[in-house]
């Protein structure tokens, strides 16, 4: 299975709870699946200091049965600080060593805009969600 034949799908709850008052008081909530070998951590909310280990903790629950890519989707995020970049950077690394990618995917214009500043685009793999242009 290819990358581009990846479609992720957002768990209904997940979409329900971003809908919500409670929202607006949690920090961040992970919901990850599997598509075939491929592994998708969908993240919602904010990625910082507070919440880079609770995505490590995901990290290693996945690693292990991990055999081909790992896709990040960022769509949801409203806020990514230095701390959670800083995780994508070591976690695209981790992967590497086991011969897996990190793929960073719908990240929003702000966060893309991160990315392009600290020159991480050209580190990380980053696919935009195309989904709407049609």
């Amino acid at each position: 299975m290819s990358l581009d034949q990846v479609v992720v799908d957002v768990d209904q709850d997940l979409l329900d709870f971003a809908n919500t008052d409670t929202w607006r008081s949690s920090l961040l909530r992970i919901s990850v699946s599997w598509m075939g070998d491929i592994a998708i951590m969908v993240l919602a909310g904010e990625v910082d200091l507070s919440t880079a280990s609770l995505m490590q903790e995901h990290l290693e629950e996945i690693l292990p049965d991990l055999r081909s890519d790992l896709v990040v989707d960022l769509g949801l995020v409203t806020f990514l600080g230095s701390t959670g970049m800083s995780f994508l950077v070591l976690a695209h690394r981790q992967l590497q060593v086991q011969g897996s990618r990190l793929v960073v995917f719908a990240p929003t214009p702000r966060i893309r805009s991160l990315f392009e500043i600290c020159d991480l685009n050209s580190v990380l793999v980053i696919v935009p969600d195309n989904s709407d242009e049609n």
